[in-house]
């Protein structure tokens, strides 16, 4: 690795860290002060640290500015922090993901698999919540799956997921119920989506 990509890495992971260690102090001030441009920002900030729950970020900013707004901020804060993670992995490992996959045929079965149908493939993974986002932005970014479809099926498969937040951040803040059926609902929906993705990965995987 060249040495700008080195202290790059190590500037980022220290960001990271640091960042991973205040989010709760971040979140805190998104509740009581922010303003709609600043809780964007943070919003794509936290959106990017693995382990950091963005359906607490999606109900916080729905509470706050409510359905409408609220929804806009959180779909386009989470697709962004998609994209800066994508281009920050594929600068970062490019040359040394090409070396996995020359060295790994289980890697490269599973690269042309994803690749094959990239559009679907990601957005499936995005609407089943445990699947970890970092783990689909960082696989696109690292095998270079082409851009546009990575950016289209997540912001896509990331609206039903924003709309379930956003909604029940909005009816907490407004003291309504309704949103245990909605919860329902979509619970029912992943499982379905959920069933659908292992057949489909499991059969293009004996293919």
């Amino acid at each position: 690795m060249r040495v700008g990509k080195a202290i790059t890495l190590v500037g980022l992971s220290a960001f990271l860290l640091m960042s991973w260690l205040y989010w709760q102090d971040w979140m805190a001030w998104l509740q009581e002060d922010a303003a709609s441009a600043p809780a964007f920002g943070l919003a794509v900030l936290l959106a990017t640290i693995p382990g950091v729950p963005f359906g607490l970020i999606g109900g916080i900013i729905g509470a706050k500015y409510g359905f409408v707004q609220g929804g806009i901020i959180n779909l386009a804060a989470n697709t962004a922090a998609s994209a800066i993670v994508y281009f920050v992995v594929r600068y970062l490992l490019k040359e040394r993901a090409i070396r996995w996959l020359q060295q790994s045929d289980k890697l490269q079965r599973m690269d042309h698999f994803f690749r094959d149908r990239v559009f679907w493939s990601i957005l499936i993974a995005r609407l089943i919540p445990i699947v970890p986002a970092a783990l689909i932005n960082v696989y696109a970014g690292l095998f270079g799956l082409p851009f546009r479809a990575f950016l289209l099926a997540t912001f896509l498969g990331k609206i039903p997921f924003i709309v379930v937040y956003t909604y029940i951040g909005d009816s907490v803040q407004a003291g309504s119920s309704s949103w245990l059926l909605l919860l329902a609902v979509y619970g029912g929906f992943l499982a379905v989506v959920y069933a659908m993705y292992r057949l489909t990965l499991r059969r293009g995987m004996r293919g």
